[in-house]
């Protein structure tokens, strides 16, 4: 099912890239394009939802145009994927608050 709101957005793409992760880049150019809220809308169902567990990694790198350190940051989900779905669903259906 696609998702109705942004909140839910997050969700499936952190079910998604459960493996793997995702960061700002890949959700930019693989995902939307628009999508420009997407760690502050994660950070609202972080909020409302305490049972979630997102992992954020720090990724250095060098920039190819200035040569300077850089780094950005890699977002994973630390809980059960079942989880992940439960709450996509419920907040797909009902917005961020859900339906207890």
């Amino acid at each position: 099912m696609k998702p109705k709101n942004d909140w839910a957005k997050c969700i499936y793409i952190l079910k998604n890239d459960y493996t793997t992760g995702t960061s700002m880049a890949r959700i930019l150019t693989d995902w939307d394009a628009t999508f420009y809220k997407f760690q502050a809308r994660l950070g609202e169902v972080e909020r409302a939802h305490s049972e979630l567990i997102i992992t954020r990694k720090s990724i250095p790198y060098i920039s190819k145009l200035t040569g300077k350190s850089k780094h950005y940051t890699q977002y994973g989900c630390a809980s059960s994927k079942d989880y992940l779905n439960d709450l996509y669903d419920k907040i797909n259906e009902h917005g961020l608050a859900g339906k207890d």
